[in-house]
């Protein structure tokens, strides 16, 4: 199953990924979802949600939950308060903590799942908004939406060993397998950077196709011009969503090759792989549905409509399983 977070709508759209269409949704109540994650077992899902404070932009809040869901009735097992806008999450390959970007502290929360236990990471940085977990458990990568930097933090000394610096402030970004190579999303960019882990440096920076001529230039913060970016499990495919160009560029892996460029809907945001390592994912937030990308033939096979403003999705086990 596929789960898509609809931040309009304060709800959870769950999607069949057989049928390719919607078949549940789960309402978190009055609240504004951000993220969501699913546990390495497929049992749980996590969702993080800012909780509105009444001004009309989405974007106002007053704190912030985390709330675990049960695959396999629908139903929730428990929240967590987090007196912080949070961004997005990662859960460690054991599936015992979950880490929480936040924007207004210098701080990662991690939340021990059994426990419910919350305690804080140091990162240099406010803003934090994209966030991964090594394979193995022991990094955590963060970056931040207002500061132009990714930090690396050694889990095991709870502490950064190593910061990346960019021209602009960063969004969704991704690494190799063996993490030698980062490629980094930046606010205002039209691309993504290919940085080398080991010393900090950016190697090259790939331009995405042209944007069509009349495409309107964002001129609001965060100054949202690409945003979704995924490398697939075999590691032979990096995805990256041209959100202001209405398209997914597919590049092969490790020579950046431009392989496609899929239209989509309005505002493509967010990409994730399915289950089966066959399909890829992308929520289109502004057309509120979500496409189904065929990653052997590199087309769109389906349009999903979904709730309001979808935007980031997990995938997790079949609910017959």
């Amino acid at each position: 199953m596929l789960f898509v977070e609809n931040t309009l709508g304060g709800d959870i759209s769950v999607i069949d990924e057989t049928q390719l269409k919607e078949v549940s949704r789960i309402d978190l109540g009055d609240v504004q979802p951000d993220d969501v994650a699913s546990s390495p077992d497929g049992e749980t899902i996590y969702c993080n949600a800012v909780i509105p404070d009444g001004h009309p932009h989405y974007g106002a809040w007053k704190d912030s939950v985390v709330v675990a869901i049960d695959v396999a009735t629908l139903s929730e097992r428990w929240r967590v308060h987090l007196p912080n806008h949070v961004g997005h999450m990662a859960i460690s390959p054991d599936g015992r903590h979950l880490y929480v970007a936040l924007f207004e502290t210098f701080h990662v929360a991690e939340i021990d799942v059994e426990t419910r236990a919350v305690s804080y990471i140091p990162v240099m940085f406010s803003g934090g908004h994209g966030i991964r977990v090594s394979a193995d458990g022991r990094r955590l990568y963060v970056g931040s939406i207002l500061m132009s930097r990714l930090d690396l933090v050694d889990l095991e000394k709870r502490s950064v060993v190593r910061s990346y610096h960019f021209p602009e402030n960063v969004r969704p970004f991704h690494f190799n397998a063996d993490e030698s190579l980062l490629y980094v999303q930046n606010t205002r960019m039209h691309g993504f950077h290919v940085v080398d882990a080991a010393t900090a440096t950016i190697l090259r920076t790939i331009s995405l196709p042209a944007l069509a001529p009349g495409t309107p230039t964002i001129d609001q913060y965060p100054h949202t011009v690409d945003h979704g970016l995924e490398v697939t499990p075999d590691g032979k495919l990096l995805l990256a969503a041209a959100t202001t160009g209405g398209y997914l560029a597919a590049y092969s892996l490790p020579d950046l090759t431009l392989k496609a460029t899929i239209p989509l809907g309005d505002e493509p945001y967010w990409v994730t792989i399915s289950a089966s390592g066959e399909r890829a994912y992308v929520s289109n937030r502004n057309s509120d549905d979500i496409s189904a990308i065929d990653l052997g033939s590199l087309k769109e096979i389906a349009r999903i409509p979904v709730g309001r403003l979808p935007q980031r999705m997990t995938v997790a086990r079949s609910l017959a399983a």
